[in-house]
């Protein structure tokens, strides 16, 4: 696993935001695992709402799953 660290620059902001990804290898390919957003992790964010979902649905992973295709289908209606 590398870290490819990085700065994106927003046209009127004085402080650029730092951005970290983490990149693993899968034989030939490269795959990303984990981007870093000045400092919080999306894997271990969603790693968190996810496992509140399914403790608040009785430790059922159903209760995750129907969560995110509701959340699917209301981001689909959302771009449509």
């Amino acid at each position: 696993m590398v870290t490819v660290f990085s700065e994106i620059e927003r046209p009127g902001v004085a402080k650029p935001v730092h951005v970290d990804w983490r990149v693993g290898t899968n034989g030939a390919s490269y795959k990303l695992l984990d981007v870093i957003v000045e400092g919080a992790s999306l894997s271990n964010t969603l790693r968190s709402d996810f496992g509140s979902i399914v403790r608040q649905e009785g430790n059922q992973i159903g209760g995750l799953l129907t969560a995110l295709r509701e959340k699917t289908e209301a981001l689909k209606a959302e771009h449509n």
